[in-house]
Parts: structure tokens; C-alpha cells; sequence
């Protein structure tokens, strides 16, 4: 077992981001009991995180280059989740793969800038882990919640272009980035 006070920091700081997600999201998002999928897939997956990384942090040494720029993965993941949460809060937010849809399309705090921040700053800390911890388990564990996650916008893009807000968000979509922020909206071959 590896146990430098540093490493140990690292991985407790690490779990305590998985686990920051699933506790507050209980308390962010509305969840409808045996009906939301999402919520059962967020805690499975944080749930994954936290397990993964606990066990190979315990076992595998953290390159100190690696472990700092992963904390900083760590530090971006929690500020854009409590962006996000406190822009949200008391707006009626469902979890994802609800098939809920809005009363509108929000554009406020970080939805300003990416479409899908809670995704976004989920990734980030899967990625974070990734980074620190780069053996097999936790590779495989951030790729397959990078593509869980990836669906679940993909399903929540899906609802709510085929509701009555279709056409806001199409407006929207054209303007803010799925991940990443547009800097150069209508500017020729504009990205995101």
C-alpha cells in the first residue's frame, strides 16, 4: 500500500468530489423515485469513481506532476458543479434521462457558455482521475462514464428538441457549445 500523506490527501480529495456530486444532486435536481433512471446511472457512477480511486490510489503510486495537474481537474470539476448547482437551484432541474423538459431553456451561469456544465464538470473529475491514476480499472472507469454521460446528452438534447422549447433551443445550440465555449460564433468555420 502506498501511504504518503500527500497521496493519501490526493485520494480522499478525490472521493470526496465523486461523493460532493451524488449528495448534492440529490438535493439539486428534482428525482422522481423508481421512475429517473439517471439518478440510479449518476450514483453507480460516482459510486465507480470513488471506488476506483480509492483502490488505486491506495495501490499505485501518484506521479507528483500528474497528481497536481489532477487536482487542478479536481478544483475546475467542483467550481463548474457549484456554478451550475447554485444557477439552478429552484428551477425545477431534472436529473438526466428524466424525459422531463424545462419550463425554458436557461441560459444563466456557466449554461451561458457550455450547454451541459454538470456533464462537463463530471468529465472533468473522471478525467482527473484518469489522469493521476492512469492504470487499466480507472482507464476503463472514465471511459465508459465519459460515454455514459455523453449519451445522456445526447437523450436530454433529444427531449428537448422534440418539445415545445425546440426552437429556443435550436437558437441556443447555435450559439453555445455542447462542452466547450464558443468564442467565435459568427465568425466563418466557428466550432464547438
Amino acid at each position: 500500500m502506498i501511504s504518503s500523506p500527500p497521496q493519501l490527501l490526493f485520494i480522499l480529495f478525490a472521493s470526496i468530489v465523486f461523493m460532493h456530486f451524488m449528495t448534492f444532486g440529490a438535493k439539486t435536481f428534482v428525482i422522481i423515485p423508481h421512475l429517473d433512471s439517471g439518478a440510479g446511472y449518476g450514483q453507480a457512477s460516482f459510486m465507480s469513481g470513488t471506488i476506483v480511486t480509492l483502490y488505486e490510489g491506495t495501490t499505485q503510486r501518484i506521479d507528483l506532476y500528474r497528481g497536481v495537474a489532477a487536482a487542478l481537474l479536481f478544483v475546475c470539476s467542483v467550481m463548474l458543479y457549484e456554478w451550475a448547482r447554485r444557477s439552478v437551484r429552484g428551477r425545477g432541474f431534472s436529473v438526466g434521462l428524466s424525459g422531463r423538459v424545462p419550463d425554458s431553456v436557461f441560459q444563466g451561469g456557466p449554461y451561458a457558455y457550455v450547454r451541459h456544465p454538470f456533464y462537463l464538470s463530471y468529465m472533468l473529475a473522471f478525467a482527473g482521475s484518469a489522469l493521476a491514476l492512469p492504470q487499466i480499472p480507472m482507464l476503463v472507469v472514465c471511459v465508459a462514464n465519459l460515454a455514459l454521460f455523453t449519451y445522456m446528452v445526447i437523450s436530454d438534447e433529444r427531449t428537448i428538441e422534440g418539445s415545445p422549447l425546440a426552437s429556443d433551443y435550436a437558437t441556443y445550440k447555435q450559439r453555445v457549445g455542447r462542452f466547450f465555449p464558443r468564442f467565435l460564433v459568427g465568425r466563418p468555420n466557428a466550432s464547438g
